[in-house]
């Protein structure tokens, strides 16, 4: 309702959720579908990678149907993301790691990261809000779009400079052909 609210008294406001707006939430993902239905200026990054990654991708795989229909029916709404950036103080092999796992979710059916370690919370509950709480790295269920090039394209590349306003994007090639 708040975000509702924000979004509607400011429409022209862009704003990214992170983490698919923790859409991996059974819940939570009808509301943010709604949402993305009404204000065009609402994005959704694809950031599961990270401190807690083992958590959210297994959360992620839970709900990969769901994510890949939410993804497939707002293309230009959904930005890639990963939540590890290239850092002197970071290992080349954390990035490599994290854009191979990333990239893979979005188009692989199933990925597999070997790096991946079994946290306490693995083995304190069977099941949470998001669904069965289940560790295997081996079996983690992605959105499948390989061979959805145009789609790729958007989420990896377009949508970012859409959203920026960078050159190639919509809106810079519409003003310079005489758009608004």
């Amino acid at each position: 309702q708040d975000l509702e609210a924000i979004l509607t008294s400011l429409p022209r406001l862009r704003l990214v959720l992170a983490h698919f707006g923790l859409g991996f939430d059974p819940e939570t993902l009808p509301g943010l579908v709604a949402l993305a239905s009404r204000h065009e200026n609402l994005y959704f990054d694809t950031s599961l990678y990270g401190s807690f990654c083992e958590l959210w991708f297994s959360r992620a795989s839970n709900q990969a149907t769901s994510l890949r229909e939410f993804v497939l029916a707002h293309p230009r709404q959904i930005l890639f993301g990963t939540d590890v950036f290239g850092s002197r103080r970071k290992r080349r092999q954390e990035l490599d790691d994290a854009m191979r796992a990333s990239i893979g979710f979005l188009e692989q059916e199933t990925i597999q990261c070997t790096e991946f370690r079994r946290t306490s919370y693995f083995q304190t509950l069977d099941k949470d809000k998001y669904g069965p709480v289940h560790f295997d790295p081996l079996h983690i269920q992605g959105l499948g779009l390989a061979g959805e090039d145009a789609l790729l394209g958007r989420i990896l590349l377009q949508n970012a400079r859409d959203v920026l306003r960078l050159p190639g994007s919509a809106s810079i090639s519409s003003t310079s052909a005489g758009g608004a």
